[in-house]
């Protein structure tokens, strides 16, 4: 029996995963996707799938490359672009094909060392005492109680969503950690983790943290030997991100309060104080100095961009800016002559990372404002404002990541799979054509398989297109509240059941509060 039949013979009526499931019925579009896989396997190659909904395409993957993964003792990287699917597949799929299929496989969650609790930075909270404002206070309290019991460490396990400046409080930041170094070694959760992602046959990631490991020179993610990738059409998006280069207000902000905090180095040595303390002074006074120069440049932008949510082409805003390179570069050369001289092993570490920090900001600042643009970059402006707070990130990006993405993904990892429920656009005759995709990622040699849906859309789905609505570009006070009107109407006919979909965060917070307070019987 063959490895493809073998995967396949699992979706049968009287199958393990039918005998787990009330209701199981058999979906040609996923047996064709399941044997399409394990051939991609066999071949080690490449292939594209796009599935429609209801295929089950997390379960056509995750059987043959778990097959071949306990089988071959090789480890799969599972890249997601949402979160929701990560907990799904981490959650639900792979405990239940754990019990389906009796194969003793592992698998592990990886998440950005961001969203991991330090508990060294905690220990220091609970030592400072509680920040201002009583929101933050209350968040504080309750994060402190949640470290001392948490199996995770995870932001994710948290039963609140901490504002983002408390939860830095807490966060691991990958620059500043020392690793095995560091005192709180033996209780960290990040370090914890990485140790079950090396036992694992399965790593569910996400594409932000694939490519953060695949541009970093520290290893994130262990090695891997086969790769899917699932929301496969927002790839690009994510790619071309990592591939560009940014700076913020609040990247130079973290970067000052780890200089010019009264924790910048507490240990300066029994030999050579003074010269330390002498060291130490000179990168404060730069710091303050380049703080200056800083807030200088951020002000500007503020007059010319303004302070509300907005994206800006840079070519087109006329922004001129005052050339700081030297400020950066006269302090970055503090930051490094000083990690060199201090004698204690933690403060030097932590003086390193902040040089780091500083030379990844001022290459960024050079490359977006004070070099000659390129024509295969683009370069741009995000303003949000969150509450009280504007944050200014300045972007470029290269407009073809197509090369970049053959060299350092595709060449490097075989087989790879790519999936989503949209990646074709409408060929010759209305068939799929994947060659736009395929041209944007850089693959070349690559299989393609196009799936529908297995549900009767003409029998199961009513289409409803309100009039009137008003324009979200134009009018967005007018959409959200004509959003909530029309949410609440189909809440009455329907008695709920209703999942709305938004394409951002803002407009579906908005939506929901206007909803709660027309309709606090609603629940949501």
């Amino acid at each position: 029996m063959d490895k493809t039949s073998s995967s396949a013979k699992i979706f049968d009526n009287d199958g393990p995963i039918a005998a787990r499931l009330e209701g199981y019925e058999v979906r040609p579009q996923q047996i064709k996707m399941v044997e399409a896989v394990d051939r991609a396997i066999a071949s080690s190659g490449r292939l594209l799938v796009e599935a429609g909904t209801g295929v089950g395409k997390s379960l056509a993957y995750l059987v043959p490359f778990v097959n071949w993964a306990v089988a071959e003792d090789k480890r799969v990287v599972i890249s997601t672009y949402t979160k929701a699917l990560q907990s799904q597949l981490y959650v639900k799929d792979l405990p239940f094909l754990e019990r389906a299929l009796g194969l003793p496989f592992r698998y592990a969650l990886c998440m950005g060392s961001d969203n991991y609790v330090c508990m060294k930075k905690a220990s220091r909270r609970s030592k400072k005492g509680l920040p201002e404002g009583k929101r933050a206070k209350s968040q504080v309290e309750k994060i402190l109680k949640w470290t001392m019991r948490t199996g995770t460490g995870l932001r994710t396990d948290l039963d609140l969503e901490p504002d983002g400046h408390v939860w830095e409080m807490f966060s691991r930041e990958p620059d500043m950690c020392l690793g095995r170094k560091c005192a709180r070694a033996g209780d960290c959760f990040y370090l914890r983790a990485r140790q079950e992602q090396a036992r694992a046959h399965v790593l569910v990631a996400n594409h932000a943290l694939l490519f953060t490991d695949m541009m970093s020179d520290a290893k994130l993610l262990p090695d891997f030997h086969a790769l899917v990738l699932d929301e496969a059409h927002t790839l690009e998006d994510v790619a071309t991100g990592h591939f560009g280069k940014a700076f913020s207000n609040l990247a130079f902000e973290r970067l000052f309060d780890g200089i010019l905090s009264d924790a910048f180095v507490r240990k300066p040595g029994l030999s050579g104080e003074a010269e330390m303390k002498a060291l130490a002074d000179e990168v404060k006074e730069r710091a303050r100095a380049l703080h200056a120069a800083v807030s200088g440049l951020f002000g500007h932008a503020e007059k010319i961009f303004g302070k509300e949510d907005r994206t800006i082409d840079l070519g087109d805003a006329g922004f001129e800016a005052d050339d700081i390179s030297g400020d950066m570069a006269a302090l970055s050369l503090a930051l490094h002559d000083m990690a060199r001289n201090i004698p204690d092993a933690e403060e030097k570490e932590t003086v390193h990372a902040l040089a780091v920090r500083c030379d990844a900001l001022a290459e960024a600042l050079d490359f977006i404002l004070y070099q000659e643009k390129l024509q295969e970059y683009v370069y741009w402006v995000d303003v949000k404002k969150i509450k009280d707070k504007t944050t200014c990130v300045f972007h470029s990006a290269p407009v073809d990541i197509s090369s970049e993405l053959r060299e350092n993904l595709f060449n490097e990892v075989s087989p790879v799979v790519l999936t989503s429920a949209t990646l074709a656009a409408c060929g010759k005759e209305g068939k799929p054509d994947f060659s736009f995709i395929r041209r944007r990622l850089g693959l070349d040699d690559c299989g393609e398989l196009a799936l529908d849906s297995p549900f009767d859309y003409g029998k199961n789905v009513l289409l409803y297109m309100p009039r009137g609505t008003p324009d979200p570009n134009e009018k967005p006070a007018e959409y959200r509240v004509g959003m909530k009107d029309r949410i609440i109407e189909m809440f009455d006919v329907l008695g709920g059941r209703i999942f709305a979909l938004f394409t951002s965060y803002d407009m579906l917070n908005a939506v929901a509060a206007l909803i709660k307070d027309a309709r606090p019987d609603i629940e949501m």
